[in-house]
């Protein structure tokens, strides 16, 4: 399934696990359009400043850290094509 949608795009540098510095592109499944993403996402139980997202340039979804964030998270809006499964 591929769905173009115009959507907010957060692009961050973070700091990973290893230590690296990491640009991410991503979107909020839940800021999305009705119909991206499925209804069935399952809960998860993160710890403070994590968040589940949906990153743009790898297509898959991925755990944000917003504790390690170098910098500033900043949103733009553009098209975006969510392909899925």
């Amino acid at each position: 399934m591929n769905n173009t949608n115009t959507m907010t795009v957060y692009t961050a540098t973070f700091t990973t696990q290893r230590g690296e510095q990491r640009e991410m592109n991503f979107i909020r499944p839940s800021e999305a359009p009705a119909g991206v993403f499925p209804m069935n996402l399952r809960a998860r139980n993160l710890q403070p400043g994590y968040e589940t997202v949906w990153d743009i340039d790898r297509q898959q979804y991925r755990t944000f850290n917003n504790n390690t964030v170098v910098g500033f998270v900043v949103s733009s809006t553009r098209d975006v094509s969510v392909e899925l499964f």
